[in-house]
């Protein structure tokens, strides 16, 4: 019995240890034109040393453009030596979408996914498929989210467009919040990151936090609509970095000198630790 009870102990070790982890997550995006910034936001996320990243769009200026990727592969290199890189599609990759497939080794027609990363479930989106009720992609999402409910640990989703902007884009955000908000709120996701507007935002609205995250490299945006529900706004290269412990998660807005620009917490409960290890990314088909 005492023999039994030693070998399970062992082994739950790692997945406690996954429960508990700093800045082991970030995520960051439109890197676009401005190589210099983001060959310093990758040398301070070098220094964090996230396991994970994800980039939520806008990779390339065009993603047509070979050398524009490949150029985009040297810089991220460090990143992806020390662990993952995962992507979000952005509208600048819709150019061609067979270089992001290809780069991102996410076979044909593979544009939204799952993957399970330091107990939170993450779902990555694609805003230029249709996502609206009805859509391949709403039923798939309204599956996923029933198969991973939030008594069983934190659902953070990733959308190239954002729900809430106090950017450029906010005239496009009315439609996403209109096709998916409901949805998110019935299932209690906890966050979504998005990029599309150049700057770092946190909105809060219905229990959920909304986070801009478009500060990789693209030309900067200002504050330039109202926003009921932002709570932070901040016009700089940044990523962000996700922390998770013992009932709450941290999020950070970090600046490439590694300053914090803005903080906040998500009370969670963690999913069973035996469920907190790296699991393969979960592909659906367009």
């Amino acid at each position: 019995m005492k023999h039994n009870l030693l070998t399970a102990l062992l082994l739950l070790l790692p997945a406690l240890a996954a429960a508990q982890c700093s800045r082991c997550v970030a995520v960051y995006g439109d890197t676009r034109t401005d190589n210099a910034a983001h060959k310093q936001l990758v040398a301070a996320m070098v220094k964090v040393a996230p396991k994970t990243v994800f980039h939520d769009g806008d990779m390339v200026e065009n993603g047509a453009n070979a050398a524009e990727w490949k150029t985009f592969a040297g810089i991220v290199a460090p990143l992806r030596a020390k662990g993952e890189l995962l992507p979000v599609i952005g509208n600048h990759e819709t150019d061609s979408v067979e270089n992001y497939l290809s780069f991102f080794d996410l076979g044909p027609d593979k544009r939204w996914y799952a993957a399970d990363r330091a107990g939170i479930h993450f779902i990555a989106l694609d805003m230029f498929s249709p996502y609206a009720k009805g859509s391949a992609q709403y039923a798939w999402l309204e599956e996923d989210l029933k198969a991973h409910p939030a008594s069983s640990g934190p659902v953070f989703l990733l959308t190239h467009v954002p729900f809430y902007s106090s950017g450029h884009h906010a005239d496009e955000t009315a439609a996403v919040r209109n096709a998916l908000e409901p949805l998110l709120v019935k299932y209690g996701v906890k966050a979504v990151f998005s990029g599309h507007d150049h700057d770092y935002e946190r909105s809060f609205h219905s229990g959920i936090y909304y986070i801009v995250t478009g500060g990789g490299g693209a030309p900067l945006g200002k504050k330039v609509t109202p926003n009921q529900y932002s709570q932070f706004f901040l016009s700089a290269h940044h990523f962000v970095a996700i922390s998770v412990s013992s009932g709450k998660i941290l999020i950070e807005a970090i600046t490439p000198d590694l300053k914090v620009a803005d903080s906040f917490t998500i009370a969670v409960r963690l999913k069973r630790a035996a469920e907190n290890l790296n699991t393969d990314v979960d592909q659906e088909e367009d």
